[in-house]
């Protein structure tokens, strides 16, 4: 087991972005309660939980957005942090191991 430089960001919806997916099509609430995403981010150890999650929200949002619906003209208007926070829980987890000994894949 080795430690790698990333941090990671844990991601799950909020009623409000359940709400936004229903409203576009019908989900299985069970499917979106089981639904959860891990971003990996660079490691700063210098970094609080909360600027690490302040310097990649935008990107981990519109992500997010993206997987539901590729027009952005039905995404929120307003995508700042606050709408973040209200839309998605998000935890910062500082120590990501990797437990395999293959080598990570990227997807192109």
């Amino acid at each position: 087991m080795h430690p790698i430089n990333r941090a990671a960001v844990v991601v799950r919806p909020k009623k409000p972005f359940l709400n936004w997916i229903q409203s576009m099509e019908e989900v299985p609430t069970r499917i979106t309660d089981l639904w959860t995403s891990v971003y990996l981010t660079p490691a700063d150890m210098d970094a609080m939980p909360a600027q690490v999650l302040r310097n990649c929200f935008t990107q981990i949002f519109e992500e997010q957005l993206e997987a539901w619906c590729n027009s952005e003209k039905d995404w929120p208007p307003k995508r700042d942090f606050s709408t973040f926070q209200k839309w998605l829980d998000a935890e910062v987890v500082d120590l990501v191991f990797d437990l395999s000994e293959q080598p990570i894949q990227h997807e192109e």
